[in-house]
């Protein structure tokens, strides 16, 4: 009846049960339909957070205000999704906490030391910010994009594999590279996550859907210049020298994240004025993500002529200082490419929306 909105509290939605000895959802069903009668002793049980709990000893009955399960949400959803109901004999352990929510230090400590079962990830625990809940509600308006910042899992029992997902922790080191922080996105992402003030250096206010959608699309663009010239090196296709000292460039380490933060730096050159917010910048509602990839396609293909300037800024142990100068050449670099680039720049330049929550 009350599907996801069970887990509100929770880090994570049911993930889903998989037909293998190591999956843990698996054997919850397996326990609950061939040993029901001893489910209860096998099962860890339920937490739940409510407002208010009410005894009624002659009715024998227990009454709670509110509920969110903060530890079960996987033997909920690995029992409420089988194909028919458990057999009465199963009962499975809860114990409910009565909380208020203005203590919110004292839940958000529930929910982290309830949660060991499956693995979490630094990302789930920023699953209920108020800022990871406006940021999913507004990829969900971009058509063929997904975003599950930082929650994972749903109320399916079946795991499936998500092609039109921005996963959390790529979305993550592609703002921070993009952002000015390319040794971050490559050493430290989790960091990012964990660590407050990363975390709300990239993900704030001012951050929105479709910029989200705009830094990825870019890493992903990056991504597929340099898949393009393994295949054509693979293939057994003569590369010229340029490409080969591309090559050589993304062969390195954190390439990828120093290349995002160089065509972030040259921006103002390639659109043609000055950028104010740079969190400011995306293609807007209405751009999916593989268009956003083919809005980037031309502007990668002008620039990667110009990564083996940024070749010493990665061999240098990515020294901010190095990282600089490597994007201060690179930027003078577009600087004069431009003139010859003025109508692949310009058509970028018109992508380019307003990132207005109501546009």
């Amino acid at each position: 009846k009350h599907s996801v909105k069970l887990f509100s509290a929770n880090i994570r939605d049911y993930l889903g049960a998989r037909s293998s000895q190591s999956n843990i959802n698996n054997g919850i069903r397996q326990t609950i339909a061939q040993a029901p009668e001893n489910f209860w002793v096998f099962n860890n049980g339920i937490t739940a957070l409510t407002h208010r709990i009410e005894r009624k000893e002659e009715e024998n009955k227990i009454t709670l205000k509110g509920l969110a399960i903060v530890n079960g949400a996987q033997t909920t959803g690995a029992i409420g999704s089988m194909d028919s109901p458990p057999s009465p004999s199963a009962f499975v352990p809860v114990r409910f906490v009565c909380v208020n929510n203005s203590d919110r230090d004292l839940v958000s400590d529930i929910v982290r030391y309830n949660n060991s079962q499956n693995q979490v990830t630094a990302a789930d625990f920023r699953s209920t910010d108020s800022i990871q809940k406006r940021l999913r509600q507004e990829v969900s308006r971009i058509k063929e994009a997904e975003y599950e910042g930082g929650r994972r899992g749903g109320f399916g029992s079946a795991i499936k594999r998500k092609p039109k997902l921005m996963p959390s922790f790529t979305v993550g080191q592609a703002l921070a590279a993009f952002h000015g922080e390319p040794s971050t996105a490559y050493n430290k992402k989790s960091d990012i996550w964990n660590n407050d003030a990363l975390y709300s250096e990239f993900f704030n206010e001012k951050t929105t859907g479709p910029h989200l959608v705009f830094v990825f699309s870019l890493l992903k663009s990056i991504e597929y210049n340099k898949s393009q010239l393994i295949e054509k090196s693979k293939s057994g296709s003569e590369l010229t020298n340029l490409e080969k000292q591309r090559l050589e460039f993304y062969r390195l380490p954190a390439s990828i994240f120093v290349y995002t933060y160089a065509i972030a730096s040259a921006l103002e050159t390639i659109i043609g004025r000055p950028i104010g917010d740079y969190f400011a910048l995306s293609f807007g509602f209405q751009t999916t993500p593989k268009a956003a990839l083919k809005n980037w396609t031309p502007i990668v293909s002008a620039t990667s002529p110009f990564t083996r300037i940024l070749s010493k800024s990665i061999s240098d142990g990515l020294s901010k200082t190095s990282i600089e100068d490597g994007i201060q050449s690179f930027t003078q670099q577009v600087e004069v490419a431009a003139e010859s680039q003025t109508l692949a720049f310009s058509r970028f330049a018109k992508q380019i929306r307003n990132p207005s929550h109501t546009k």
